[in-house]
């Protein structure tokens, strides 16, 4: 595992990087007591990608334990119907950024249309990872393919038994709920599709001023 880093999500909803320090063979995650999170996550790069290793919940001074439950798994007001639309995805995101105070974002055709692409991947995989087939290969090679080229991109991937759980599943994870409050982006799609077993996998991809180029071959 390479790429080693360390998230937390507090009571208040905010998500952010922590500070890593190694001892011999450990990885030890500096947190402040004025940052004491709820709940806080190592993530690692493999050959498929970034993604989770160990996710923790810590004890919390928070008075209103209702509140914090609905922080790490919040009910979709929308319903699971309407949020399998893309376009209600997007509205999600959007309000959860707003919410932060993040700037809005910009409904990106060709980001939705790499989500879409990537989700059917996963699922036809039955893997959920940024890297299902390595002929595909990583987001930047997806993107690249189709000649879409971005300062930064970001993906955020998950499968539930419907997009409004996969996307509680980001949203609740501090690494993915980081990503996508990242105020660097400016351009946003999202991508579902159905597995085998009627479960749904949901890709958010996320970039900083996209723009056109050639396409390779």
């Amino acid at each position: 595992m390479t790429h080693v880093e360390a998230f937390s999500l507090d009571e208040r909803g905010n998500a952010r990087r922590v500070a890593l320090a190694r001892d011999g063979p450990f990885v030890i995650a500096r947190v402040t007591e004025a940052e004491l999170p709820v709940r806080l996550q190592i993530s690692a790069s493999d050959g498929r990608g970034p993604r989770p290793v160990v996710t923790v919940d810590l004890p919390t001074a928070m008075a209103d334990a209702a509140a914090l439950r609905a922080l790490l798994a919040p009910a979709d007001p929308m319903g699971a119907s309407a949020t399998d639309d893309p376009t209600r995805l997007v509205h999600r995101v959007a309000r959860v950024r707003d919410e932060a105070g993040a700037p809005r974002l910009r409904p990106n055709r060709l980001l939705t249309r790499l989500g879409r692409e990537h989700a059917q991947a996963m699922c036809n995989a039955r893997r959920v990872a940024h890297v299902v087939d390595a002929r595909r290969g990583d987001l930047e090679a997806r993107a690249a393919r189709i000649g879409l080229f971005a300062r930064s991109l970001g993906e955020a991937v998950a499968r539930s038994n419907d997009a409004s759980g996969a996307l509680r599943a980001v949203l609740s994870s501090p690494s993915h709920r980081a990503l996508v409050l990242d105020r660097r982006w400016t351009d946003f799609g999202a991508g579902t599709a159905p597995d085998a077993r009627g479960r749904t996998c949901l890709v958010l991809v996320l970039a900083a001023w996209p723009r056109l180029g050639s396409v390779q071959r």
